[in-house]
């Protein structure tokens, strides 16, 4: 697997409730991976990984990756 899939099966697998957990996770993530991936990127994946039941489908994560204008 890529840095980017990686990424969010680490993302995925912290607890977020909140904006802020969800902006220090991220910020935690692309510290330790070295990646600077764009939330539609996250997404894309996030559904992909959750899709074929890769990673357990988490309605706030998504939430928080959905950008809404």
């Amino acid at each position: 697997m890529d840095k980017y899939s990686e990424a969010v099966k680490y993302a995925a697998s912290q607890s977020i409730s909140n904006e802020k957990q969800f902006e220090s996770v991220m910020h935690a993530t692309r510290r330790k991976f070295k990646i600077q991936p764009k939330r539609s990127q996250m997404l894309y994946l996030y559904t992909a990984l959750s899709n074929e039941g890769i990673i357990p489908k988490d309605c706030d994560m998504k939430n928080f990756l959905v950008h809404e204008l």
